[in-house]
């Protein structure tokens, strides 16, 4: 999983060489007790506070948009199959494998040539326990396109997940 670091070493140059904070700040009435290591304490909480409270709801806020992006390119442009193939893929980022196979169908509905909702679809079927189908997915791209790159990689992901069951 992902996570926020806070450049605190970068942040305490630019405040302290660069702008001089700490001295300017000093010299207000109601700074005057601010050292260096108290501006240093300040960033350093700052930070903890994004990298444990801000940096987890980002994700969320993210996959919302996203959401609402495509599904707002879905209503304006339903023969389109490259939204319904990036929403389907969400849906397995979220764990809602039922639903993106319910949109990646309608992606490859309406282009059976679309190599990505086929890819996509590999990985659902697989995480939803339908190793035979994921594999026939996989056959699929093959006949599509047999220089996709991504085959190797998903097919690797299936053998795992199938042998995990096993």
């Amino acid at each position: 999983m992902a996570q926020y670091v806070p450049p605190l070493r970068d942040m305490q140059f630019v405040l302290h060489e660069i702008h001089g904070a700490t001295d300017v700040l000093k010299a207000l009435p109601a700074h005057g007790e601010l050292t260096r290591e108290l501006a240093d304490q300040v960033l350093e909480e700052g930070g903890k506070f994004c990298s444990e409270v801000l940096f987890p709801i980002n994700r969320s806020g993210d996959e919302e948009g996203a959401r609402e992006t495509f599904e707002a390119l879905i209503a304006e442009y339903p023969d389109f199959e490259w939204p319904y193939g990036n929403l389907g893929c969400l849906f397995i980022q979220l764990g809602d494998v039922v639903r993106a196979k319910k949109i990646l169908r309608k992606a490859i509905e309406i282009n059976p040539y679309y190599v990505n909702a086929w890819l996509h679809m590999s990985r659902a079927e697989a995480l939803d326990g339908n190793y035979d189908e994921s594999y026939r997915c996989l056959r699929q791209v093959e006949e599509i396109d047999c220089d996709e790159t991504s085959i190797v990689g998903i097919k690797k992901l299936v053998d795992e997940i199938s042998a995990d069951d096993d």
